[in-house]
């Protein structure tokens, strides 16, 4: 899946034979797993530095926030999305945190920029009316979807972590308004398995229809909810606890 050129590296996320595709959260996801994997032995700085070199080279014009899909034909890039994704970039931000801890030379340098990404996350992906986080910076207040959620966009441990390095208790409200709109639908069902996409408006929280945005498993438990035991389960706290436990069972 890690393909290397030169001084970059990108995580690879399709099986054809003529073109790459990356996508800014498996991009999120490789550097994370970049920094797991060198606590054990199994990664260098330098393995994690092309990948993060990588997402330096296809940040949004005046952002921190990364293209969420770069199309590589022949080498070359020749398409990238002028979107992000907020998932892809939390998770960016996440593992520059978690590199400044493996790697203090660099500590410095990785923190400043995760605080950066950090402020354009709050600056694009971020409802001021309801206090959720959008799906991303096309969300926005002339969007149909400036209040659809994101059910895996919710990080309790992370949001805690940016509260911690930022001192931002935007962070805490996000983490506090997120996992209360998880609860509403959780307590809705008796299995409390979480769609992929809810509304947050003036409506209430409810499940979205088949084919909102992305498939007709939009209300359902599918690929982007099947991530939420990972998220809900390294936080501490008594909601994520009660989400997850529910879940699993």
């Amino acid at each position: 899946y890690v393909v290397t050129k030169d001084k970059l590296s990108y995580i690879r996320t399709t099986n054809s034979k003529t073109e790459d595709v990356v996508l800014s959260e498996a991009q999120g996801y490789g550097m994370v797993i970049a920094v797991d994997a060198a606590k054990q032995g199994n990664a260098s700085s330098a393995d994690f530095e092309k990948l993060y070199q990588y997402y330096l080279a296809h940040r949004l014009k005046d952002t921190q926030l990364m293209s969420w899909k770069q199309t590589i034909k022949d080498g070359k890039s020749n398409h990238e999305d002028e979107n992000n994704a907020t998932d892809g970039d939390l998770y960016i931000a996440y593992a520059l945190l978690k590199a400044a801890q493996q790697w203090p030379k660099q500590a410095k340098d990785y923190q400043a920029q995760a605080k950066a990404i950090l402020e354009d996350i709050l600056a694009h992906n971020y409802n001021e009316e309801n206090g959720v986080l959008t799906v991303g910076n096309w969300a926005n207040q002339d969007s149909e979807f400036y209040h659809l959620m994101r059910t895996s966009d919710t990080l309790p441990a992370q949001f805690q972590i940016f509260y911690e390095v930022t001192k931002d208790s935007k962070w805490l409200d996000i983490k506090e308004k997120m996992l209360q709109q998880l609860q509403t639908i959780s307590s809705q069902t008796k299995t409390g398995l979480l769609p992929d996409f809810i509304w947050v408006d003036e409506q209430g929280t409810r499940v979205a229809d088949p084919k909102t945005i992305e498939s007709k498993y939009d209300g359902a438990y599918s690929y982007n909810a099947c991530r939420l035991p990972y998220n809900l389960v390294q936080s501490k706290d008594a909601t994520s606890q009660k989400l997850v436990k529910k879940m699993l069972n």
